[in-house]
Parts: C-alpha cells; sequence; structure tokens
C-alpha cells in the first residue's frame, strides 16, 4: 500500500515542478510580450477565461501540491524504511541517542516541507527552498544509514544469509 501511494505522490510532485515551468515560462513570455502564443498553447478550447481561478489562486495552488506530494514522497519513504527493517529494530533505533537527533530531524524537515506552501508562493521560492530541503533530507538520510549500519547491522564476521547451507554433492579425488 504504502508503494502505491509513493507512486502517486510522485506523479504528483512530477506535475508540480511542470507546472512550476509552466509560472516561470509564463511570467518570461509575458516580460518578452509574447503572452498571446502562450495563452493560446495553454487554453486552445476554452471558450473564456475563469476569472475565480487567478493568478494567486493558481500559484498558491500549485505550492500547494508540490509540498503535500513531496512531503508524501517523504512519509511513504519512512514508512517502506520501517517495512524493510522491522518495527522492532526501527524503534529500538529511535530510543538511542542518535536514532532521536534522526527521528527529529527527519520530522521537522517533513514539516516543514508540507509548510512551505503557507510561507511563500512564488514558484522559484517554492522550487528553491524544496531543492535545499531535499539536499538536507538526504544528508539526514545519509547520517542515519551510518548510525544504523554501525548499530544494527551484522558485522563482516557473521553471516548475513541465516539459511546457508552446503553443496549436496562435492568433487572426489579420482585415483587411478
Amino acid at each position: 500500500m504504502i508503494m502505491i501511494i509513493y507512486c502517486f505522490a510522485l506523479i504528483a510532485l512530477g506535475t508540480a515542478y511542470k507546472m512550476f515551468l509552466y509560472e516561470y515560462s509564463y511570467a518570461e513570455v509575458k516580460k518578452n510580450n509574447k503572452l498571446r502564443h502562450l495563452v493560446t498553447l495553454m487554453s486552445r478550447n476554452l471558450a473564456e477565461v475563469d476569472t475565480d481561478f487567478g493568478t494567486v489562486s493558481r500559484k498558491q495552488r500549485v505550492a500547494d501540491l508540490f509540498c503535500v506530494s513531496m512531503s508524501t514522497t517523504w512519509v511513504c519513504l519512512e514508512g517502506m524504511w520501517i517495512c524493510h527493517n522491522g518495527t522492532k529494530k526501527y524503534f529500538s533505533f529511535l530510543k538511542t541517542k542518535q536514532g532521536v537527533f534522526v527521528g527529529f530531524l527527519r520530522a521537522g524537515l517533513i514539516i516543514l516541507m508540507a509548510t512551505i506552501s503557507q510561507y511563500t508562493i512564488n514558484p522559484e521560492d517554492v522550487a528553491l527552498i524544496g531543492l535545499v530541503l531535499l539536499l538536507a533530507e538526504v544528508l539526514v538520510n545519509v547520517c542515519a544509514d551510518y548510525f544504523w549500519t554501525k548499530n544494527f547491522e551484522l558485522t563482516g564476521d557473521e553471516d548475513h544469509w541465516p539459511n546457508v547451507t552446503e553443496p549436496a554433492t562435492t568433487e572426489q579425488n579420482e585415483q587411478a
């Protein structure tokens, strides 16, 4: 189930990025007075322009879509990490000092990502803040993997696969 939600969130995230590009290109075209061509491409079959869906409302919806989809993606990644490692290991990791640190950082980044659209709706600002938070999330994941491997993974001496069996047949020395 988490993978399905994750896929939907990634599709929504890609759509939000595409909408950011439309906002950016719309602003550039407007500066160059070539608005007519872009409006024709964007609303070719529309009889009239919807006045309720203005520029501010559109930017707010795009920013909301970006923030919700990105934070949902991160929550799904966290859920998949829990599913792959088990809840017992995950919560015992969160009880360590490093786990508490990583947990607070992840929760803070997810909450901050989900609320960016409350602070700004400018597409460039939202995309830039999203990029910074994404880089911070990557750094937190690297730290989490380092602490996780240090505390919970098997050492090199132990067998990684408990169900390793020996081959059924072995070569015998042929004596002639």
